[in-house]
């Protein structure tokens, strides 16, 4: 027995001393590849398939993805606890710009259908998932009977509308859509938090575009129907491609990937 236990000690003081030395390797190599031009320093380990060491820098925005990203976090958290994970909310802005300065690891875009995305050179993307808008009305609008399951923009041109922060995507797509119908829309508020927004329409202040995953939970009051033709909008991780190699990327993007799947 006690020279099971010795040997198992052994093994833990030479594991240890392994992960030490795997930790300054990939200093060192990244300090020879980075280092010298000044930009920020990335370092993490994948020790085996189990243990991964290191930091990820990642945008979300104030979106309604947020369920899915704080999904992907569990995932990283359950799958590797050492793994610092450090979580930036850039309002409504596209994270893609930091992502090419090196100031972020990782980041979540969108795009609508009618407005694809452009990325620069060295930039790297996957689709993590679709959605689409839809519109939220009152129940006692007229427009929100039982046998009604969709509505078309030309139903809705005249209406009142709750929109979120002017320079944000999906006020953007709002003003858009309407604009390709020859109509203006009339927003006579202005709301950062879906859920806010659903809550208004209940109490009848108008009408919101929210996309299907920032529908939890629909409050009382609130009928929502799909928009036809739909309006489809894509979320993408987005990441430099000199990031390829990085564990602490690759998982995050499996993490995401999964998360997003579940949603």
């Amino acid at each position: 027995m006690r020279s099971d236990r010795l040997r198992s000690a052994d093994e833990n003081i030479s594991r240890a001393f392994d992960w030490k030395q795997h930790l300054v390797e990939a200093f060192a190599d990244s300090f020879r590849r980075h280092g010298a031009e000044g930009g920020h320093v990335n370092l993490d380990v994948e020790l085996d398939p189990t243990i991964l060491v290191g930091s990820c820098r990642r945008y979300t925005a104030q979106d309604s993805w947020n369920g899915m990203r704080s999904e992907s976090d569990h995932i990283l958290q359950e799958r590797h606890p050492d793994l610092l994970v450090q979580v930036h909310e850039m309002d409504f802005r596209s994270p893609v710009a930091e992502v090419v300065r090196g100031e972020l690891d990782l980041g979540l875009a969108q795009d609508w259908e009618n407005a694809p995305m452009t990325l620069p050179q060295g930039v790297r993307r996957v689709k993590l998932m679709e959605d689409i808008a839809q519109v939220a009305l009152p129940t006692g609008h007229p427009l929100a009977t039982p046998g009604r399951d969709s509505i078309s923009m030309k139903d809705v041109l005249g209406e009142r509308w709750i929109s979120r922060t002017v320079g944000s995507t999906c006020h953007d797509r709002l003003i858009h859509t309407m604009q390709t119908h020859g109509a203006e829309a009339r927003i006579g508020h202005i709301v950062m938090e879906y859920p806010t927004q659903l809550a208004m329409v209940a109490a009848g202040m108008g009408l919101a575009m929210v996309p299907r995953l920032g529908q939890d939970p629909v409050p009382a009051g609130v009928r929502v129907l799909a928009l036809h033709p739909r309006l489809r909008r894509s979320i993408y991780a987005v990441w430099r491609a000199d990031n390829d190699s990085r564990p602490a990327v690759r998982h995050a993007i499996g993490a995401l990937s999964a998360a997003a799947r579940a949603a």
